[in-house]
């Protein structure tokens, strides 16, 4: 017999192909997917890939400023959805309610929205739990977040992704523990690490606890700068369940950013790029909606851009010391 979590993993992709035989261009957009063009490029000590991807220009040139927003009817909300787009409803431990969406202008096979219920900023400091017990609930799924000015493409209102675990290159460096680990706090069943190796700003949470992961979670968020008139550090998040030991543990990925965009995007030159990178970006797998940037996407320019969107070496070491001050 299957458990509650084997049969929640088949409810997921019974969700998918029902979606799909139902919306034509969401399954004309997870056809094309399947042929897409990618290649690999080395950024740090390891390899990444790009994925030539024109449907998600939406999102790539999406206007996110508070302006453009109160212009649009939110499309997370159940009232603004596709007349096609149908949801399966989550509700978590604590009572929050979810709605999991099939995303139409896909990166990966079987790529969900999981939106709140209610429209609600973008906001991951008091939903963790929320993402972990995602984790969890769905074997066989990574879950990431967008923060708000970190590649959210609907900022206005919360959501997470979901996507087939192992397809993003710093999950499996995680997975593998590959790159350096430089442990900063600690708790009974919990610890925080800065990894090194792939580029600036990247931190891991291994915890047998939710509240143990959250606190740590946490503990880092409060050495982290906050710019004006923004509610949160400009992170991105990683998270899923490692089932892979007898006793699992929840992992979660923070991604450190100091921009959404680097001067690629507004470059009228020969340097410029059409990408916005958001988290599945960050984690290793670049999206480009235009043939010419797939085309001229080398090693060099990728790492101009992601030295620009992550944060500075001096940043990393105050992070670092602020935590041995607090131990």
């Amino acid at each position: 017999m299957l458990s509650y979590k084997e049969k929640s993993a088949f409810l997921l992709d019974d969700f998918v192909q029902r979606q799909r035989s139902l919306w034509p261009m969401a399954d004309r957009n997870f056809t094309l997917l399947e042929k897409a063009r990618t290649k690999e490029l080395p950024l740090g000590d390891f390899q990444v890939k790009v994925q030539y991807n024109p449907d998600r220009i939406i999102s790539t040139d999406a206007r996110t400023d508070k302006a453009s927003l109160a212009k649009r009817p939110c499309f997370l909300c159940p009232a603004h959805r596709f007349p096609e787009q149908i949801f399966l409803p989550v509700i978590t431990r604590e009572g929050v309610f979810y709605h999991i969406l099939l995303n139409p202008f896909p990166i990966f096979p079987r790529h969900l929205v999981v939106a709140l219920a209610e429209h609600e900023e973008q906001g991951v400091a008091e939903r963790l739990e929320d993402l972990l017990f995602m984790c969890d609930f769905f074997p066989g799924y990574s879950f990431y977040y967008n923060g708000p000015v970190s590649g959210a493409s609907a900022p206005d209102h919360h959501h997470f992704q979901a996507v087939p675990e192992r397809l993003m290159p710093l999950e499996n460096l995680v997975r593998n523990r590959e790159g350096g680990y430089k442990k900063l706090a600690a708790t009974s069943h919990a610890a925080l690490y800065a990894h090194e190796g792939f580029y600036r700003g990247i931190y891991v949470i291994e915890s047998s606890s939710t509240e143990q992961a959250d606190e740590l979670f946490h503990a880092l968020l409060d050495k982290l700068p906050v710019e004006p008139g923004e509610s949160e550090p400009r992170i991105n998040v990683i998270a899923y369940y490692d089932r892979t030991e007898e006793v699992g543990r929840y992992v979660v990925i923070v991604v450190l950013r100091k921009c959404h965009r680097s001067h690629h995007y507004f470059s009228q030159g020969a340097d410029h790029l059409m990408m916005s990178p958001g988290c599945a970006d960050m984690a290793g797998y670049f999206v480009t909606p235009h043939g010419e940037d797939f085309e001229k996407l080398d090693a060099v320019l990728l790492a101009e851009m992601v030295d620009e969107i992550t944060v500075s070496e001096e940043l990393v070491q105050q992070i670092e010391q602020k935590f041995k001050q607090s131990c």
